[in-house]
């Protein structure tokens, strides 16, 4: 693995990065990127003059110790770097009344407590905030808290993607469901946990290092963020665990679920297994020293086993996770604290597939150890004056993933082109290498309040932030380094036999490892400031602005982006009235992302696979109607016979991408970016509750493409061959925007019921989707431009993320009867697009310019139909659950007896809602040429049924996937003390 990043390289990085945080003591607001939150407010008289010198103490059972800070001139106040919690805020001031209230502070949110001091004794309680979803009204920023008492009493699954899935503005559209947020494509938002990011390295997914009953709360970020967050084009959301206290609590779960308690989809091939899975989950904290030293701890192991199929074929996916958590904070004195968390994971998993199973030969098991890290240290040095830091570190390996065998029979691949589903061997090789994807994050911050008579108040910060994506593997595609891609496959039972035809529509592949991985070293430093300042009761202006320099270099050491982007982040709320009830707020903001690691190392000659390709020229295999099917082994040996019989590897390819060869990053690659308005509304309930009111429009810019023109050229490598040069670059021809209009809010109409929810109309819509199941992808669509036509290779429509229509609401019922309460969620989301795409060759009506292989030797994408020329179909699901709280009292403790049971989708409705699972396939001259007419597609409409054709089962599920979960039981029980 390379080297840099670690060892003593990294610790004098580390140094330099907390020296250089430290002198930048420009200072900006709380924000998602920090793991704690703060109280804000002025205090006045009665006749609204500030007072200044007013003692304000804050208290809560998540603070050690108690905070103590003064009002300046101007009556303004900061406590900062408040772990989230409820707390305590009392106000004193000579001969007058003593003031005390209450605060919810959740993580990245500033909550004000303004407070007028009475002459005459009169007690007074103010709530601010609140222990239900908070969403953040008053401010320019979008985001949502989700305590985790909400999300273990409501029907959810308590996990981080519980809280995105219930939030304004995330789709799970993207591959596999992944949360799309705010059009963005779906590795384009970071996930953090204390705040350190969990994304997967490759397709960027929040990994779940966590367990769920340690979890506090999550915050979930969607626009007008400040310019403390960085490193995205979509959105954020910052998990925060439990710290120890001042007193001994902990809890035991046991969760039970059986794949018998769901209902079967209408899918006609969905089974299911009969066995009961426990997730015994515990958590254990208190203090070793009362205010000074607390420990906690928690733990979670689960052995899930999902009855799935392969065509007809049923079997069994396991996957065993054990997970551990410890955590230590530490006051070192007042107002100085360090905590130091680390979370493990071992995970097993059996019978996994790359994609789609279609056959049981396709599945392997494999191993993925996980690990966290983090050390943070806040201190206040004084009452305007603050610093925090942090070190983070996140490491995965990806063990024993693919083929068994090296073996060219037995561990060659086979792909059906028509249905783009593979079979026979596994994907990957899984006795060549480990897979490792790791990253580190050095963070310091300094914050500071600054006042003035006239010139309100400045909540100002500055640091800096460096991050290291990593990634050390030898990315072997198949067993043998070979497959074979068919021209399509016949299915008969539980048998997939391959038909491999010899006009040219079968292809051989070879991906060879030509020069190992020295790993990626993919840094970004970026320094931020911002300025949260508040004129008056009516005006808050955010200003703020990033600076993001990469510094990236691939798997063979080389320099392959050293771009920077400036961000500026601006934010304004005016409060017509000055009592918070009525806040108008807009905001303008650019977001960088990071550099996507499988794009970034697309030129590196190390560790990546060569990709030659052949035309299969020989006997046709298995495409006589009627006549013996040839099994997959011996047409693959019959394949191969023909190939080493007439030249081999010495063979005119079709095309080639030889890494470092064919392809290369010419200049400095650039992070694809958004440029976001906002303009919105919130009202606020008093302490009952709140809404707001968002419009929100995005434009993309700057993505990933390979191009391959006239004036790239023409490259060799080692031994003569010949390659048309691709450039991986990026650009601004293509489209992809997002619009949204979003209303979320919470509300407590009457004692004991507290509601929320929110609505999403959006529409994202482009010519450009950027991701597959893979991850990320520099599009080729601008590649080979003689070759193709805008209008059916890449026509513009509504992308694969588009999701209309998406509402969440819920509601938390404390019945009459002591402990029983109720939850419901009620989700809507409307259907996908997706249309029908083929292929086409375009070479016999186009004279070539001089390419080595032109129109790349592959056959073109041709979209049939329009990019949204059908949808999935709209879904509507009712989850609930019942909750019961028993109170043991033991001397001087009291335990907590619970149980729980949830019923995912309560009715038992049914929808088509994954494309990802419905057959795709279409049939066209380049697959069926004996069946549909060559047409040029540069002058004529291809007919359907003449020129191409939708398959039989268009449009139908092939798997049970392809339906939203039916009614599903589950149940939990256990004690909190």
């Amino acid at each position: 693995m390379n080297e840099r990043g670690r060892g003593t390289g990294f610790l004098l990085r580390v140094t330099a990065a907390a020296l250089l945080g430290f002198a930048c003591l420009w200072p900006a607001p709380l924000t998602a990127q920090t793991t704690t939150g703060a109280i804000a407010g002025r205090v006045v008289d009665p006749q609204n003059l500030a007072l200044e010198g007013a003692i304000v103490r804050v208290s809560s059972p998540s603070l050690q110790g108690v905070r103590t800070t003064t009002t300046s001139a101007t009556g303004d106040y900061l406590v900062p770097l408040l772990p989230p919690g409820v707390y305590s805020v009392a106000v004193e001031f000579t001969a007058l009344q003593r003031h005390t209230s209450t605060a919810s502070i959740a993580s990245g949110r500033t909550s004000q407590v303004n407070v007028t001091l009475d002459v005459a004794p009169i007690a007074e309680q103010v709530s601010v905030g609140g222990t239900f979803t908070e969403v953040f009204t008053g401010t320019s920023q979008a985001a949502t808290t989700f305590p985790q008492s909400l999300l273990a009493a409501l029907p959810t699954n308590r996990t981080l993607d519980a809280a995105l899935l219930l939030s304004p503005s995330v789709h799970p559209t993207g591959p596999f469901g992944a949360p799309s947020i705010a059009g963005a494509m779906s590795f384009e938002s970071v996930f953090l946990v204390d705040g350190v990011v969990v994304n997967d390295t490759i397709r960027g997914q929040p990994l779940a290092l966590y367990i769920e009953d340690a979890v506090q709360e999550t915050t979930v970020f969607t626009g007008g963020i400040s310019a403390e967050y960085g490193r995205f084009a979509g959105g954020a959301a910052n998990l925060i665990t439990r710290s120890g206290g001042n007193r001994f609590s902990g809890s035991f779960r046991d969760t039970l679920v059986n794949d018998r308690w769901r209902a079967l989809t209408p899918f006609a091939g969905d089974t299911r297994t009969d066995n009961v899975i426990s997730t015994p989950e515990f958590t254990l904290g208190g203090p070793v020293l009362r205010d000074r030293l607390w420990f906690f701890t928690a733990g979670r192991s689960t052995n899930v086993e999902v009855g799935r199929t392969a065509l007809t074929v049923p079997y069994t996916f396991t996957d065993t996770v054990h997970r551990y958590e410890g955590k230590v904070t530490y006051s070192v004195a007042a107002g100085h604290s360090v905590s130091g968390t680390y979370v493990g994971i071992r995970q097993s998993t059996e019978n996994i597939a790359f994609s789609t199973a279609i056959d049981i030969r396709s599945l392997y098991d494999r191993q993925i150890p996980q690990s966290l890290f983090s050390l943070t240290y806040h201190g206040i040095l004084s009452p305007r004056f603050s610093i925090e830091g942090r070190l983070g570190s996140r490491r995965m390996a990806i063990e024993n993933e693919g083929a068994r065998t090296r073996d060219l029979i037995e561990g060659t691949l086979l792909v059906d082109r028509a249905r783009n589903r593979r079979y026979w061997s596994p994907t990957f090789c899984g006795i060549c290498d480990s897979d490792k994807r790791y990253n580190d994050d050095v963070f310091v911050k300094a914050s500071y309040l600054a006042t003035g008579r006239g010139s309100g108040s400045h909540e100002l910060v500055a640091g800096y932030d460096t991050f290291n994506d990593i990634r050390s593997y030898n990315n072997h595609q198949s067993g043998s380094d070979y497959r074979i891609l068919g021209t399509t496959a016949i299915i008969q039972g539980s048998s997939v036999y391959p038909v491999f035809i010899g006009d040219g529509s079968t292809i051989i592949q070879q991906n060879p490892i030509e020069q190992p991985t020295r790993g990626t070293d993919f840094r970004v430093h970026s320094l931020f400031a911002n300025d949260t300042w508040r004129l008056d009761n009516h005006w808050t202006f955010n200003v703020g602005v990033r600076w993001d320099k990469n510094s990236g270099r691939d798997a063979a050491d080389q320099t392959v982006s050293t771009s920077s982007t400036w961000s500026p982040r601006l934010g304004v709320a005016w409060d017509p009235r000055g009592t918070g009830n009525w806040v108008v707020t807009g905001s303008v903001s650019r977001y960088v992302g990071a550099l996507a690691n499988v794009v970034a190392d697309v030129s590196s000659p190390a560790g990546r696979s060569t990709a030659y390709q052949w035309e299969y020229r020989g006997p046709s295999i298995n495409n006589v109607a009627g006549a013996p099917l040839t099994t997959s082994d011996a047409a693959i040996r019959q394949v191969f016979n023909w190939f080493d019989a007439n030249g081999g590897r010495n063979r005119p390819f079709i095309s080639a991408d030889v890494p470092g060869v064919s392809t290369q990053i010419p200049g400095s690659l650039r992070s694809p970016n958004a440029m976001e308005y906002i303009a919105g509304v919130s009202r606020a309930f008093g302490a009952r509750g709140a809404i707001r009111f968002d419009v929100t429009r995005r434009a993309f810019r700057d993505f990933y493409f390979s191009r391959v023109g006239t004036g790239t050229g023409i490259v060799s490598d080692a031994f003569g061959r010949r390659y048309d040069l691709s450039l991986i670059e990026n650009t601004d021809s293509l489209e992809r925007r997002y619009a949204a209009l979003t209303v979320a809010g919470t509300y407590r109409p009457l004692r004991g019921l507290e509601a929320g929810g929110n609505y999403t109309l959006s529409h994202t819509r482009g010519n450009f989707e950027g991701e597959d199941t893979t991850g990320p992808i520099a599009t080729n669509v601008l590649a080979y431009p003689e070759y193709k036509a805008a209008s059916w290779s890449s026509p513009e429509g509504d992308l694969a993320v588009d999701q209309r229509h998406r509402a969440n609401v819920w509601a938390l019922y404390q019945t009459p009867v002591g402990g029983l309460s109720i939850g419901l969620v009620e989700r809507i989301g409307s259907g996908v697009p997706y249309g029908a795409v083929g292929l086409v060759d375009a070479r016999p009506f186009v004279v070539s310019p001089g390419y080595v292989t032109p129109q790349g030797g592959n056959s073109q994408r041709y979209y049939y139909t329009a990019r949204d020329a059908f949808r999935a179909e709209t879904s509507y699901r009712t989850d609930a659950s019942v909750n019961y709280i028993y109170p043991i009292t033991l001397a001087s403790h009291q335990l907590n007896l619970f149980t729980q049971v949830q019923i995912l989708n309560v009715f038992n409705t049914f929808a088509i809602v994954n494309p990802a699972s419905i057959d795709l396939g279409v049939l066209d001259p380049v697959l069926a040429a004996a069946r549909f007419q060559r047409f040029d597609p540069f002058t004529t409409t291809p007919v359907e049924g003449v020129n191409w054709a939708r398959s039989p089962t268009f449009g139908q599920p092939f798997a049970a996937s392809a339906y939203n979960i039916g009614r599903t039981f589950s149940m939990s029980f256990g004690v909190r003390f």
